[in-house]
């Protein structure tokens, strides 16, 4: 539970965004991978040498196990955020950012000490009386154990030390460049044991004397929370349950609807998702945008475009399907004829041939296909229409953008000035899918390889007698 209390803490930091709290993250992620580690090792010694992990069972094993009383010592007060170690360092900068937050509440500070005076609360249950109880009670004669049982957890409860002491030192150059990863406008704020009086360290006395007092009256504390056992439905691992049930259901209502075995609904799907995730970036754009096209299209660029489109009236009006494949073929062959009157010749034969592939595919299959016939009312038609030219109007303003300074210019300009100079090739395109990014072009085709080899072997399946509906 602990761990789960250190993971929300850090998603609460990730999730307030601001560099302190980004930079709060860090910290608290290497202090909480210090002291738990360093505990979790520590137990696994106890439960071997003393034959149990159970505090009730054991107590005052601090002068058989003096190392391990040591290790657990340091881990938990780093845990408890005390003075001298990085839990100290990582609780006063958790504190600064839920201050310096654009939320601006007090609530968010109240309820971080809340959970950090939770944490030193359960970091001494689990040390205290374990080690320094006044008479020894275990299931077996407890003593200290092998180097390498101990070893670990006292290196790291030691690194805890270390750090909180001398956390820029230690921490500073190697957490700086963590969190360049996260914008590269993000500075890095010196770290110091002392920071002076500040808010921070009053939420951090106050939190040790909240700690203190729920230590020092823990039986009372106990019966006040075991009221509440009434109120079991409120827990959180049936909360969690039903949460996960009720997410099983609405999968399951999703899935029915848009997994219809329809292709054209498969495809409507995702080109609306596509729109409606792009929206707003999209809309925003429209104020960049220039329909100034340099260099001017010449003659031959608007007849071909024309041809396209022609072609693409005729497959939309066409009554067979032959017709619609050689409107679509022309189709391809006009995108093919524009690469080639730019200087792409090699994107002009790779188009051409996925062109002629594709309508050698479909005349195979062409005879074994239902009869060709117009399902669509006109509802269904104006849906259509419209996602059509939402999805048209999208691409166009990209390609409208790609030409201006609206969009990022460190790839284009690092690909046009290397291409050439490291990568022997001439043309970018080619050289960016067979060397900058080789790994990707090789796993697309390793994906599609896969599933033609799926496509195959559905082809060739027999079903038994038993096996047929």
């Amino acid at each position: 539970y602990t761990t789960l209390s250190a993971l929300g803490i850090l998603t609460l930091l990730l999730g307030l965004g601001t560099p302190l709290a980004l930079q709060a993250a860090l910290l608290y992620l290497i202090a909480h991978a210090a002291y738990k580690g360093s505990l979790f090792m520590m137990a696994g010694n106890v439960d071997h040498e003393a034959g149990s992990r159970n505090l009730k069972e054991l107590a005052g094993l601090k002068k058989a196990m003096p190392i391990s009383a040591l290790s657990a010592l340091l881990a938990a007060a780093s845990m408890a955020g005390l003075p001298l170690l990085l839990g100290f360092v990582a609780k006063e900068f958790f504190y600064g950012a839920t201050l310096d937050t654009i939320f601006g509440s007090p609530w968010l500070s109240a309820l971080a000490l809340i959970s950090s005076a939770l944490m030193a609360l359960a970091s001494g249950l689990v040390t205290l009386k374990v080690f320094f109880g006044k008479k020894i009670t275990s299931p077996q004669t407890p003593h200290q154990g092998p180097l390498s049982l101990w070893l670990g957890a006292l290196l790291l409860a030691l690194a805890s030390l270390a750090f909180g002491l001398f956390p820029e030192k230690t921490l500073g150059p190697l957490l700086a460049l963590s969190l360049k990863n996260f914008g590269s406008n993000l500075s890095w704020q010196t770290v110091h044991l002392w920071h002076g009086l500040t808010t921070e360290l009053i939420l951090s006395l106050i939190t040790f004397g909240l700690a203190g007092l729920l230590y020092w009256q823990w039986k009372r504390f106990r019966q006040i929370t075991g009221a509440f056992k009434s109120l079991s439905f409120l827990k959180a691992v049936k909360i969690y349950d039903h949460f996960i049930e009720g997410l099983v259901w609405i999968a399951k209502q999703i899935t029915s609807l848009l997994q219809n075995t329809y292709l054209r609904y498969y495809l409507l799907s995702m080109l609306a998702f596509v729109l409606i995730l792009a929206f707003t970036p999209w809309w925003n754009s429209l104020k960049e945008l220039s329909l100034k096209l340099e260099p001017a299209p010449s003659l031959l660029d608007y007849l071909l475009v024309g041809l396209i489109l022609v072609a693409t009236l005729g497959t939309i009006r066409a009554r067979t399907r032959l017709v619609a494949l050689l409107s679509l073929g022309v189709s391809g062959v006009g995108v093919s004829l524009i690469y080639l009157t730019h200087g792409a010749p090699d994107l002009a034969m790779t188009q051409l041939l996925v062109e002629t592939l594709t309508v050698l595919l479909f005349v195979f299959v062409l005879y074994q296909l239902p009869p060709f016939s117009h399902f669509s009312m006109g509802l269904a038609r104006l849906r259509d229409g419209l996602l059509s030219i939402l999805v048209g109007a999208f691409i166009t303003t990209l390609l409208l953008l790609s030409q201006g300074d609206f969009l990022n210019q460190e790839l284009k300009n690092f690909f046009g000035a290397y291409s050439l100079s490291q990568a022997q090739g001439r043309n970018i395109v080619n050289v960016i899918l067979v060397d900058f990014r080789a790994l990707d072009t090789l796993g697309e085709i390793t994906v599609l390889s896969l599933a033609a080899l799926g496509v195959f072997a559905l082809l060739k399946l027999k079903l038994g007698k038993e096996s047929k509906p």
